[in-house]
């Protein structure tokens, strides 16, 4: 049997994950609406829109990555999923063509 960790650590570790999902995020987000707005626009304005709305979307894909997170820890599951699931044999096939 394996020694499981006290759900306050869990907890921990888990608000731990999303605070540095939320912050890298938005960093991405503010990075990459920065460089969009100074390639495409001109206007002071409209780069600090574009800005915003970059990091603004990394912050929502961040808020949506912790509430799954939490989600799977309130129905019972202290485990992260650990990869996406690689693609099915049928799939590589046209690759060795």
């Amino acid at each position: 049997m394996r020694d499981r960790k006290p759900s306050e650590q869990i907890l921990a570790d888990a608000w731990d994950r999303a605070l540095e999902t939320g912050i890298k995020w938005a960093v991405y987000g503010l990075a990459a609406g920065g460089a969009l707005g100074v390639l495409l626009f001109r206007g002071g304005h409209a780069r600090a829109g574009i800005t915003g709305l970059g990091s603004g979307i990394g912050i929502g894909m961040a808020y949506a990555d912790a509430r799954r997170e939490f989600q799977l820890l309130s129905s019972g599951r202290d485990e992260r999923p650990l990869a996406p699931l690689a693609a099915p044999e049928d799939a590589l096939a046209s690759d060795r063509l």
